[in-house]
C-alpha cells in the first residue's frame, strides 16, 4: 500500500487566523461546509489515517508514520470541534470565519421559533468598572487607629489616614467586574443555523443555533413532521393529528399507510416573501 494522502489542501490556508490550525483545511474543507460534508469527510480521512489500518502496512517508514499520527489527531481535532454546533459557532468567531466576528454572542433557537420567528434574549457579557476600587485593582482600608482621621501622631498610618494599598476583595485586582446586558433579538421567520443576526442596543450580533428536534426536520421551504402510528391504525386508516409548526392539523391517511409514507400539507412550511413551503 502507498503513503495515505494527508489532510489540508483546503484554500482557506494552513492556520485558523491567529496561529492556530486551520479545522476545516485538516478536513479539506471550506468554512462553508454543511454538517453533512463535515462528516462525510471525516469519514474518508479516518478510513485512510486510522492508526490500526497504518500498523498493517508494512512499507512505512517511523517518520511516516508519526506523520500519519499526527495528521490523524489534527483530523480527530477537527472533527470532534466542527461537528458541535456550539464548538463549531465559538470556533468560527475567534477566527472570523463565515462571518463570524469574535465578539458574537451565541443565542439558541427551537426548531419552532426559527420557522415561525420571534424575539429572544441574548446575554451580551461586558466589563464594568469595579465599584470598590473604581478599577484601579487595589484598595486602601481606612486607618482603624485613628478612624481615618489622618492625624499626624497616629503610629498606624503616619497622618495618611489609611493603610497600605492591598488587592481589592471585590474584583481580585482586575478592576472590573463581569457583568451581563440582556438584549433583544429579532428572529426573522425561516431563519437558518449560522445566522448572523443584530442585538438591539449594542454593537454585537448573535449567532443563532438551532436546537435540533425530534418531531420535525426542514428541506429548504419544506417542514417534515413525524406521525408515528401503531400498526392497527397505519392497516385501517382515517384521520389522525399532526403536529405542525402553526398547529394541530387533522389529516386523512389511507388504509394500510407503510411507514415511511407521507402526506403533503400545502402552506404549512417555511414563508420567505410570497414563497411558502409544504
Amino acid at each position: 500500500d502507498a503513503m495515505p494522502a494527508t489532510a489540508g489542501t483546503s484554500t482557506t490556508g494552513e492556520d485558523g487566523g491567529d496561529g492556530a490550525v486551520n479545522l476545516y483545511a485538516a478536513l479539506s474543507l471550506e468554512p462553508t461546509a454543511s454538517t453533512a460534508d463535515i462528516k462525510r469527510a471525516y469519514k474518508i480521512l479516518a478510513l485512510k489515517l486510522h492508526p490500526d489500518k497504518l500498523a498493517r502496512q508494512t512499507n512505512l517508514s517511523d517518520d511516516e508514520r508519526a506523520k500519519a499520527s499526527q495528521t490523524f489527531q489534527r483530523v480527530a481535532l477537527a472533527y470532534e470541534i466542527l461537528s458541535d454546533d456550539i464548538k463549531r459557532t465559538e470556533y468560527d468567531a475567534r477566527c472570523e470565519l463565515n462571518g463570524a466576528k469574535k465578539d458574537d454572542v451565541l443565542v439558541n433557537v427551537s426548531f419552532k421559533e426559527a420557522i415561525t420567528g420571534g424575539t429572544k434574549l441574548a446575554m451580551v457579557p461586558f466589563k464594568l468598572v469595579c465599584a470598590q476600587c473604581n478599577g484601579v485593582g487595589m484598595a486602601c482600608a481606612r486607618c482603624a487607629a485613628c478612624d481615618g482621621k489622618g492625624e499626624a501622631s497616629c503610629g498606624g498610618c503616619e497622618g495618611k489616614g489609611f493603610a497600605s494599598p492591598v488587592q481589592c476583595t471585590k474584583c481580585k485586582g482586575d478592576g472590573v467586574m463581569d457583568d451581563y446586558f440582556h438584549g433583544r433579538v429579532h428572529i426573522p421567520p425561516g431563519c437558518e443555523n449560522g445566522t448572523r443576526l443584530p442585538i438591539s442596543g449594542r454593537s454585537q450580533h448573535v449567532r443563532v443555533r438551532i436546537l435540533p428536534s425530534k418531531q420535525f426536520s426542514r428541506n429548504g421551504l419544506d417542514v417534515t413532521s413525524t406521525l408515528t402510528l401503531s400498526a392497527k391504525d397505519a392497516a385501517e386508516g382515517g384521520f389522525f393529528e399532526v403536529e405542525t409548526v402553526y398547529g394541530i392539523e387533522t389529516t386523512y391517511f389511507d388504509e394500510d399507510t407503510k411507514s415511511g409514507d407521507s402526506k403533503t400539507l400545502d402552506g404549512k412550511g417555511i414563508k420567505d416573501g410570497k414563497k411558502v413551503g409544504n
